[in-house]
C-alpha cells in the first residue's frame, strides 16, 4: 500500500556536506512513495533503533531518517529523553498574567546514529536534537537552541532544523533552516518559531535540529565513542528576543561552544554521552 501521498516534505540539506546529506524521501524517489512505513521501520530496528523511540517520532521523521540512512552502515547510538517544566509566566517578575494557567509541559531529546565503516569505525555521527510541547505554552513566538560537543574531538560538516506540528495525523511545517544562526568550534545556535497558524491549529508543536559531526581524527571506534553532547532549549518569554554567543567552557569543559547570552527567556537543558556502552543496548 503506498503511503505518505499527503505528508508535506521540503527538500533538506545539509550545508557544507558532501557525504552524508539530507534529502526529501520526494527528491530521494522521484515521487516514487512504494516503500512501506513497515518496511521502514524494519530497517530503523536492524540498524538496532529501539521501539521506543519508533513510537515516540512521527511519520514525517521517519520517512526523513529513512531515506538519509537506508544507503550507508549506520548504528543506532543512543538516546537520552527528559520532561521539563515551562511556567507561563513573565520570567522578568515571576509573575502570572495568565489567570492561573497551569505550567507547560516540553519533552527533549538527543538521539545519535553511528556512519561506519565495515570494520566498525565511525566516520560521522548524526544528531537529533529534538523537542516537543506535550502541552502548549501560552507565548508562542520564537524559540532559540543550543547543540555543544567536545570541539577537539568533531566538527560540524551538516545542520538542519524544523518545526511543526500533527493536524489529523499530517505534518504541518512551520519553519524549515538550513543555516545556524551561530556556531563555534563546539557548539551551535539556531532559532525556530513555534507559533502555529490559528486557522489550522493541532498537536503541541515539535522540530529537531539535525547537526551531522565528523571526527577530527580518521576515525573513532563505535564501542568507545563516549564523549558527552549538551542540548538546551530556551523559550522566549515576555521581553527582549534571545540573544546567542561564544561560550568558553560552558557547558563541556575546555570547548568554545555556544551559548544563551542574553534577552527574556526560560531554558532547560541536559547532557548526554553520544551512545551508550554495549551493554545498554
Amino acid at each position: 500500500m503506498k503511503i505518505f501521498k499527503k505528508i508535506i516534505t521540503f527538500l533538506l540539506a545539509f550545508s557544507l556536506m558532501v557525504p552524508f546529506p539530507l534529502v526529501s524521501a520526494f527528491a530521494e524517489t522521484n515521487g516514487n512513495d512504494d516503500v512501506s512505513k513497515e518496511t521502514m521501520i524494519q530497517y530503523m530496528k536492524n540498524i538496532g533503533t529501539p521501539q521506543e523511540f519508533l513510537d515516540s517520532i512521527t511519520d514525517h521523521k521517519l520517512h526523513e531518517l529513512y531515506y538519509r540512512f537506508q544507503d550507508k552502515n549506520m548504528k543506532f547510538g543512543g538516546t537520552q529523553t527528559e520532561i521539563v517544566t515551562i511556567p507561563n509566566t513573565n520570567s522578568s517578575d515571576g509573575v502570572q498574567p495568565y489567570g492561573g494557567i497551569p505550567d507547560s509541559k516540553l519533552e527533549l531529546s538527543v538521539t545519535t546514529f553511528d556512519e561506519c565503516t565495515d570494520s566498525n569505525l565511525v566516520v560521522g555521527v548524526a544528531v537529533e536534537a529534538s523537542f516537543k510541547w506535550l502541552s502548549s505554552p501560552i507565548l508562542q513566538l520564537t524559540d532559540a537552541m543550543t547543540l555543544n560537543w567536545n570541539g577537539e574531538l568533531l566538527s560540524m560538516q551538516g545542520f538542519f532544523a524544523e518545526s511543526g506540528y500533527i493536524l489529523e495525523g499530517l505534518w504541518v511545517p512551520i519553519q524549515s533552516i538550513s543555516n545556524y544562526s551561530t556556531a563555534q568550534k563546539g557548539g551551535v545556535g539556531c532559532y525556530l518559531s513555534i507559533a502555529q497558524r490559528e486557522e489550522i491549529s493541532g498537536d503541541p508543536t515539535q522540530g529537531t535540529m539535525s547537526v551531522y559531526l565528523v571526527p577530527r581524527k580518521a576515525y573513532y571506534y563505535h564501542d568507545i565513542l563516549k564523549e558527552q553532547l549538551f542540548f538546551e532549549y530556551a523559550h522566549q518569554t515576555v521581553g527582549l528576543s534571545i540573544s546567542m554567543g561564544a561560550s568558553i567552557g560552558h557547558p563541556i569543559s575546555g570547548s568554545v561552544g555556544i551559548g544563551f547570552t542574553g534577552g527574556s527567556y526560560d531554558s532547560r537543558g541536559f547532557a548526554k554521552n553520544y551512545h551508550f556502552n554495549k551493554d545498554d543496548h
